[in-house]
């Protein structure tokens, strides 16, 4: 493998924390004063986790990611995380487009099985039992009409 020594040599002050977060950071990859990407990471038990990231265009010469992961890695390590999650793998299956997960196996990640998503839907818990259905509602001739009640009102 090719070393990158335009970056490489420079890696201390290349990048680094941009805010530092007691469950997670910020960490960006510089050249000179320029910013050239930006991550966050979330720390959360033992293990730490890419949430998300980017480059600036025409910085992918550079392989900001490249050190981003890097950096974020020797960070977890540092603060003794047991993981380092990059996030699912998008090709799953797939022949073409596979660039973004050989760019996350290069860095020795072994995949693991997971869930893709589970979403929690709020549920009404009584609605459903007081309210009457919507279509009793237009058989009796449209929504149920309210009636204004002011305060001296009695009746």
């Amino acid at each position: 493998m090719r070393r990158r020594e335009d970056i490489c040599q420079h890696r201390r002050s290349a990048s680094g924390r941009l805010l530092p977060l007691p469950n997670g950071s910020v960490l960006g990859t510089f050249l000179d004063v320029n910013l050239l990407a930006a991550a966050f990471i979330v720390h959360t038990g033992k293990a730490a986790a890419y949430v998300y990231g980017g480059y600036m265009d025409g910085a992918e010469k550079y392989s900001p990611t490249h050190m981003l992961q890097f950096e974020a890695i020797r960070e977890s390590l540092e603060r003794g995380m047991a993981t380092y999650n990059f996030g699912m793998l998008i090709s799953e299956g797939q022949t073409a487009g596979r660039g973004v997960d050989e760019f996350k196996l290069g860095f020795g990640a072994e995949p693991r099985r997971h869930l893709d998503t589970i979403i929690w839907k709020r549920k009404p818990l009584r609605l459903h039992r007081t309210a009457p259905p919507r279509t009793h509602r237009r058989k009796a001739g449209g929504p149920p009409k309210k009636k204004v009640v002011s305060r001296g009102d009695t009746g």
